[in-house]
């Protein structure tokens, strides 16, 4: 930090430190052994109680906005032990509606389908499902099972688990792929099925049931 304006006297300790044969000497701190404790200007201690050193090293800083006494460089920082200098502020904002109703809560993100058309022709199947936010302090991760099955939820395939919880767009789990497979005795007993996409926690609807037309053709491995 630099200062602008001219450095007042009184803003300069009268502290010789250079007598006390210091290991290391700022115009903020002074660090060595033998240092006087009873200094008016000046903080003392110990690093083995600030650093837990395993010697006797001690330290002097200079009260308020004062500084020792050194050549060069005055103007380039505020010296004393102020409190800008040994804490760190932290500041916690909450964000209110001009409406006066309390802030937005934090929810599930949100996924969809990539898909061209919902025809399978094979036994075995492949969707592909899309996180289309990134996680925030308001956006949570989400886990799903999705599975194909009828209106009543009755599955004829495998059901997958899959977990949305990217954080960048390079993040794998953007982007994910569930592979099913079609069961030839289920298939037979209705034309009408769905892709379902549930809440592993809730089984709520992440995404409305999607109609699918299954048109498989299962070979009769007892027939000629």
């Amino acid at each position: 930090l630099y200062r602008v304006g001219d450095i007042e006297k009184s803003e300069v300790s009268r502290i010789d430190v250079e007598q006390y044969k210091p290991y290391k000497a700022k115009k903020r701190y002074v660090i060595g052994k033998g240092l006087p404790d009873d200094l008016k200007e000046a903080w003392h201690g110990y690093t083995k109680i600030t650093a837990h050193t395993s010697d006797e090293t001690e330290f002097l800083i200079p009260k308020g906005p004062n500084r020792f006494h050194l050549v060069g460089g005055a103007k380039f920082i505020h010296g004393g032990a102020f409190l800008q200098e040994i804490c760190i502020p932290v500041i916690q904002c909450k964000r209110i509606r001009e409406d006066g109703q309390s802030p937005v809560k934090a929810r599930k993100v949100e996924i969809n389908v990539l898909t061209g058309n919902n025809v399978v022709k094979e036994p075995r199947y492949k969707i592909t499902l899309l996180q289309t936010e990134l996680l925030s302090e308001k956006i949570l991760p989400r886990k799903v099972k999705v599975f194909f099955g009828d209106k009543d939820k009755n599955k004829i395939t495998n059901e997958v688990s899959l977990t949305f919880d990217a954080e960048t767009n390079n993040d794998p789990s953007c982007k994910q792929v569930a592979e099913f497979t079609f069961s030839n005795f289920a298939t037979q007993q209705s034309k009408d099925f769905y892709l379902w996409v549930l809440d592993a926690s809730d089984d709520r609807h992440v995404i409305q049931p999607m109609n699918y037309t299954i048109s498989i053709y299962f070979q009769d491995e007892f027939g000629d």
